[in-house]
């Protein structure tokens, strides 16, 4: 079985090759099941018939699909398992229920994080890198896109894998997972003001806007300011959310700049 769960994995990377308008990612989800089917139907008309059930609209977070794959397996399976017609209809719309209701929180979930909160927070991560090289090292400044492709690709490979491993481990008890996952992801929110902060304040004091090397001439101490934008930009993102946020420490940090110049 570890074998199949493998191949099940690997096709999820494919899970958008064959996007389409009509049913979004309906062909890709039947493509990373086929392996499974394969294996389980002997006779060619169930077979068939239990890919045509995964044809419907389909549309989630490809880097969270392994989730969903995990309790279709297991539903799957127990259609397989049971003759009685009756009971295997209901478990094809415990299983379409299913499906529906979480692609959409998923796909919402998952870019969210992904998109609103991991990418930023690299990001800021590669500005505060190319920073601090700036002046000292230019030649290590090429570390900063290397550092961002690294470790997204480190953090969205392990959720696939975590994700794709708790499907199978965990199948009906999906929830439980979102609700550390959601856990996390508020730690890594808070990870990316911090970083936020650090990266726009040290930018802008290599790139300063002043003419003596510091970045505000207006006579106040740049401890204070740093800590205004902190407090304004934590202030922000517990009141409006993490993208409104960042914005504001962009704004912030370069109004409290331009007003500093002589």
């Amino acid at each position: 079985m570890i074998k199949l769960y493998a191949r099940l994995f690997i096709r999820s990377f494919f899970l958008q090759s064959l996007w389409n308008y009509e049913r979004m990612q309906n062909i890709g989800f039947v493509f990373i099941l086929k392996p499974f089917f394969d294996k389980i139907y002997t006779v060619q008309e169930r077979k068939k018939d239990a890919l045509l059930r995964h044809i419907s609209y389909f549309n989630t977070q490809p880097y969270m699909v392994g989730i969903i794959v995990g309790e279709v397996v297991d539903m799957e399976s127990k259609i397989l398992k049971t003759d009685d017609v009756n009971k295997q209809d209901e478990i094809i719309r415990d299983m379409n229920r299913f499906k529906n209701n979480m692609a959409g929180p998923l796909a919402a979930i998952g870019d969210s994080f992904f998109y609103g909160e991991i990418r930023p927070m690299l990001s800021f991560l590669s500005i505060f890198i190319m920073a601090v090289f700036a002046n000292r090292r230019p030649d290590y400044v090429i570390l900063a896109p290397i550092v961002f492709i690294t470790l997204y690709n480190l953090i969205h490979l392990s959720t696939r894998i975590c994700f794709m491993y708790e499907g199978f481990k965990y199948a009906g008890k999906s929830m439980k997972i979102l609700v550390h996952f959601k856990s996390i992801s508020n730690n890594v929110r808070f990870c990316v003001f911090i970083l936020a902060l650090a990266a726009l304040s040290l930018y802008l004091s290599v790139f300063s806007f002043s003419n003596e090397g510091r970045l505000f001439n207006s006579g106040y101490d740049d401890f204070f300011v740093y800590f205004a934008v902190f407090l304004f930009s934590f202030f922000s993102a517990s009141r409006f959310g993490s993208l409104v946020s960042m914005f504001s420490v962009v704004t912030a940090c370069i109004i409290l700049s331009i007003l500093g110049i002589k």
